[in-house]
């Protein structure tokens, strides 16, 4: 049996910006991964990896500066602007911030329908029959089809960028930190939402989040960032319970367990400060702060290689093997 072509396939992705005075910032630096229809990939890593930098690249906004975005086989850094105009109603994004995400002139009916109106040939009348019938399927009333952002709670607001996004029958939806600015209570109920869209729509979600314990309980597989390296992929469970890569073990250790001693006590990061994206470290970038670092890791980069079945890890010294 053939497996399905993957929706969206990362090829050795950089992305560079200027700092001025001829400095450079290191986004993303070689970065390869591929997602397949209807997974739940999570991104993760402490702030400023790179995890944006990649939502964005996929996005191109900007494009990313070398590498390649392969969404259902087509090369999305290579087409022209009127090929990427047709192909963007199918690359939808969340963003963190739920309030400045929406136009605050903009009723949140005509927020929601915009994405038709932009694509054109739909009616207006259809476009706002359709409008509130995804304000329904995602949990609004449909009485706020005329209210404006700032007479909605965030989470009100959250749900309007869902409606918003799904208007087009997305292939890819990327959500980037979509509850970290929500109080704990609505951050459980964006989930739950995210979860019924997923299985209804058969959606492929790129999950950005710097939430161990939120990715846990979200995503299928997940990808661990750091300064701009990808250091390990692997199903959930699997990394969960066995990390290969020292910095995923020292994220994982690092999730609240009231009650519990930590699994692994001595995985913690050195107490160093965390090395610039302008002038990242030689050899392994982790190796300044990690707990089992050895001479060569400051020497040899390591290469992201299998480790175990579906997965892989950036690390001369990998923790499991399995």
């Amino acid at each position: 049996m053939t497996e399905p072509a993957p929706v969206l396939e990362i090829r050795s992705l950089e992305v560079i910006y200027e700092a001025g005075r001829r400095r450079r910032i290191q986004a993303v630096s070689d970065a390869s991964f591929e997602m397949i229809q209807g997974e739940t990939l999570g991104l993760v890593g402490e702030s400023g990896c790179g995890k944006s930098s990649i939502a964005r690249a996929v996005m191109q906004l900007p494009p990313p500066t070398s590498g390649r975005v392969m969404f259902f086989g087509e090369d999305l850094t290579r087409v022209d602007r009127l090929r990427l105009r047709q192909l963007r109603p199918r690359l939808q994004m969340i963003f963190q911030d739920s309030v400045a995400a929406l136009n605050p002139r903009r009723k949140v009916g005509e927020t929601i329908a915009m994405p038709l109106r932009v694509a054109g040939k739909v009616p207006k009348e259809k476009r706002n029959k359709r409008a509130r019938e995804m304000m329904s399927a995602v949990g609004l009333d449909p009485a706020l089809f005329g209210h404006r952002p700032f007479q909605l709670s965030g989470g009100q607001c959250q749900r309007v960028q869902f409606a918003r996004a799904l208007m087009t029958e997305p292939g890819l939806l990327i959500c980037d930190e979509p509850v970290s600015s929500l109080d704990v209570s609505i951050q459980a109920q964006i989930l739950n939402l995210l979860e019924r869209v997923r299985i209804r729509h058969g959606l492929t979600i790129l999950f950005i989040s710097h939430d161990m314990a939120v990715v846990k309980n979200v995503c299928d597989r997940v990808a661990v960032m750091y300064l701009g390296k990808l250091c390990e992929t692997a199903p959930t469970e699997a990394l969960y319970r066995q990390p290969a890569h020292p910095y995923t073990a020292v994220l994982i250790n690092a999730i609240p367990m009231p009650g519990a001693p930590l699994s692994r006590p001595e995985m913690r990061a050195a107490a160093a400060d965390l090395p610039s994206s302008i002038d990242p470290p030689s050899g392994c970038r982790f190796h300044t702060r990690c707990p089992v670092a050895r001479a060569r890791c400051a020497e040899i980069e390591p290469s992201l290689e299998t480790v175990g079945p579906c997965r892989q890890a950036a690390c001369h010294y990998p923790l499991c093997n399995g």
